[in-house]
């Protein structure tokens, strides 16, 4: 199995599209792990662990902490970490928030308020000689925005030298542990999803020319494209159809990482973030998405149909899963770009998000109105009704849901 996967993504390396991207995709991933991060008052501390994805809330309905869930505990002033002492006595605690009118609650008791915007700093050994336990649980409690509150595990940065050695030959240095690959699950299923596109680009490299073109949506019906265009559910294109699936499935997993969820109804999903849920929800989304397309499908051979356009059908599903492809692969190295970049997106990046769709949207439009209308003779009358209403009203639906 293994000498089969590095089979493909060799054959895979060879088409450029592909080549690059797997670059980008590599850059990025690894760029989160070839430095440490540095925390504290003029950046004295070296980052070991960060419990940005370790919040718990209390739960009133299970009597107990559940991880903190940004579209379920919105709202909740509270916000809970639990540290491990034991595994850190060489280490501090650092606890900031941006806002005023935050408290420092340990093990239900409160012991301090926490400046604004300044970091404070507690020895871990200290907690431990004073509470002698393994593990013990810290609330703030005050802002509602947990975005703007931080807890982190750090090693102090060592200001002297000791001695006259050269110390890249002679003396050693206490570094911080390391972040292991796999600490986001969200690795994993990029993994998954790159493996697809190496299988595509190996063995259906032509369609995968014609499907992942950058400059494909801008350039009309050619002949090169006639084989896919016209049997819009071979098998061919129902693979391509399942990786734009897996695409936006991740694209939806990269948006509630950072608290922004387009959809309010989670009966689909599971809650938590460990990698078997996490697995578990991606390949529910994938499915969801791609009963979605297929059913985008037959509504548009529907409307086709009423508008006696039956013959524009294949042609306008191509040109949609094109376009979504290349808009939507180029969106999840942008996000992940962003994430891992630790780029402060503002608090308006959800409404931002839906804008970029709506625009994306009305452009694809645009790009299959005039494909069809320079490839085909029809009405153009007839081809803005069709495409107002299996299109524009979409959007403009999905508009109103979410704002």
């Amino acid at each position: 199995m293994l000498k089969y996967f590095i089979r493909t993504f060799a054959v895979g390396m060879k088409n450029r599209l592909f080549f690059f991207f797997s670059v980008v995709v590599l850059f990025v991933c690894l760029s989160q792990h070839g430095r440490a991060a540095t925390v504290g008052n003029d950046e004295s501390h070296n980052s070991v662990f960060d419990f940005q994805r370790s919040w718990y809330v209390y739960d009133e309905g299970y009597e107990s902490y559940v991880p903190f869930i940004a579209e379920r505990h919105f709202g909740i002033p509270a916000h809970v970490v639990f540290c491990n002492l034991e595994e850190n006595l060489d280490y501090d605690l650092l606890i900031k928030c941006e806002e005023k009118g935050n408290f420092l609650f340990i093990e239900g008791a409160l012991k301090r308020k926490i400046p604004a915007n300044k970091w404070l700093v507690i020895p871990v050994s200290s907690l431990y000689k004073a509470y002698g336990k393994k593990k013990i649980y810290l609330t703030i409690y005050g802002s509602k925005d947990i975005n703007k509150k931080s807890v982190v595990i750090g090693h102090k940065i060592a200001t002297k030298v000791i001695g006259t050695q050269d110390t890249n030959k002679g003396a050693f240095q206490i570094l911080p542990r390391s972040i292991t690959p796999f600490q986001s699950s969200l690795s994993l299923l990029f993994i998954i999803t790159l493996s697809l596109f190496a299988y595509l680009s190996s063995y259906y490299n032509r369609a995968f020319v014609g499907f992942f073109n950058f400059m494909g949506p801008f350039t009309m019906y050619s002949r090169e494209q006639s084989l896919f265009a016209n049997q819009a559910l071979s098998r061919t294109n129902v693979l391509f159809i399942i990786l734009l699936s897996l695409v936006v499935s991740l694209i939806y997993l990269l948006l509630q990482s950072i608290g922004i969820n387009l959809l309010s109804n989670r009966w689909f999903m599971q809650d938590g973030e460990t990698v078997g849920i996490l697995l578990a929800n991606f390949f529910r989304l994938s499915i969801l998405f791609f009963a979605m397309f297929i059913v985008k499908y037959f509504f548009l051979s529907l409307l086709g149909g009423l508008f006696n356009l039956s013959k524009i059908i294949d042609l306008h599903y191509f040109k949609l899963i094109q376009t979504s492809i290349v808009f939507f692969s180029l969106a999840v190295i942008t996000l992940l770009s962003l994430i891992l970049g630790k780029v402060n997106m503002g608090s308006t990046i959800s409404e931002l998000f839906v804008y970029i769709l709506a625009a994306f949207y009305t452009m694809r439009t645009v790009i299959i109105f005039l494909t069809i209308n320079r490839t085909m003779p029809i009405q153009v009358l007839y081809l803005i009704s069709y495409l107002c209403i299996v299109e524009i009203l979409p959007i403009v639906i999905g508009i109103r849901l979410v704002l």
